[in-house]
């Protein structure tokens, strides 16, 4: 067929970065992965030689101007928000910004090790194993949570377990708020195209609705995974993606196997992943924090040996009016790379305005110290 074989313009464009530098300070080193919306390489932040991961994402494809201009503003909110959270089971978000040519970028963590999805491959895990990953993905949604970030789109691809360097197990939540870039405010839309924003097979009910989502959103993708991990399958599969959101809105999944059949559950853990899959929001856990508790009460009687997780969840306060105002004055002292072409005057007028607020601010701090 003509055109077979060759590879697709964001694929060639992606590969004819390597080797160059972006924003001035990371040298491109290879491709690590590639999405829907952009690509993440591997990196070199040239000031402290340190390696990150750098994702690279291409506003335009949200569709049209006025989607990518509010595709891009909502990554900018979502980036700072993210740049704050620093859980030990979270990935860092070291920098983020716009190039010239209008590619949004963020640099983080690079994770040398596998997903979980990598993990259940290899089929069901142990319910011990099980609780030490759950664990480890609550005290990073609690600190989320508490700051107003939702995730949006928990799955075992965006969960990384890499080593410590005493050679202990660490579990990292990947692309909080930012795993998909589109121009609405929920992540259930579906495209003109017929693409579903979002992994339908993690999607809680609320989200397949196209309802407001919360916390309680990603505790249903939470017991989804826990349910996998335990059994080896998914609760709901379906031959389309609307199939499967009908699943997620309208069906029960299948109970969980009892202990002294194969692949056996606690009833203790089982019964809090079916909590976790109540259909409505409200029957759900109170909170990452309430699963945690729960899930530690459950290793207690269940993992006479203990999990694998070496992080206890700390007291992160919430997100205050006064941290929502610095969270918006950080963004808008960087909006300006989102203004249009031609509104260069504009922003000239903007900082020589500024500059002589400075230089009147500097005269009467004169005059009152003379």
């Amino acid at each position: 067929m003509p055109g077979e074989g060759v590879p697709k313009p964001e694929v060639w464009m992606a590969d004819q970065m390597v080797g160059q530098t972006m924003a001035g300070q990371f040298r491109i080193v290879r491709v690590i992965g590639r999405g829907g919306m952009g690509t993440v390489f591997l990196a070199e932040q040239i000031s402290v030689g340190r390696q990150v991961a750098l994702k690279v994402i291409n506003p335009e494809q949200a569709g049209g101007k006025a989607a990518a201009r509010l595709a891009m503003q909502r990554f900018r909110r979502e980036a700072l928000a993210a740049s704050r959270l620093h859980h030990p089971n979270t990935v860092q978000v070291y920098d983020f910004g716009v190039t010239r040519d209008r590619q949004a970028w963020l640099a983080m963590d690079y994770l040398p090790g596998h997903t979980l999805a990598d993990l259940m491959r290899d089929g069901p895990l142990p319910a011990c194993r099980v609780i030490g990953i759950a664990l480890q993905v609550c005290w990073s949604l609690d600190e989320a949570h508490r700051f107003g970030i939702v995730h949006r789109d928990l799955k075992p691809d965006n969960i990384m377990l890499t080593r410590t360097a005493a050679d202990k197990e660490l579990l990292k939540v990947l692309d909080f708020g930012i795993a998909r870039m589109t121009a609405t405010d929920d992540m259930t839309t579906i495209t003109a195209t017929g693409l579903v924003v979002g992994t339908p097979a993690y999607m809680a009910p609320e989200q397949a609705r196209g309802a407001k989502v919360g916390p309680a959103t990603d505790l249903y993708s939470l017991g989804i995974i826990m349910y996998q991990a335990l059994v080896g399958v998914l609760p709901f599969t379906a031959a389309t993606p609307v199939e499967l959101m009908r699943q997620q809105v309208q069906d029960i999944p299948p109970p969980l196997p009892r202990l002294g059949t194969p692949d056996g559950v606690p009833p203790a853990l089982a019964g809090l992943v079916m909590r976790l899959l109540a259909k409505d929001p409200r029957r759900r856990p109170a909170s990452a924090l309430d699963v945690a508790r729960q899930l530690e009460q459950i290793a207690g009687g269940e993992c006479p040996d203990g999990v694998d997780a070496d992080y206890e969840c700390q007291d992160f306060q919430t997100l205050t009016p006064t941290m929502a105002d610095e969270l918006q004055a950080d963004l808008d002292t960087q909006i300006d790379s989102l203004a249009p072409a031609g509104s260069t005057t504009r922003r000239w007028l903007y900082v020589i305005a500024a500059a002589a607020a400075l230089v009147v601010l500097g005269g009467l701090v004169w005059i009152l110290t003379h």
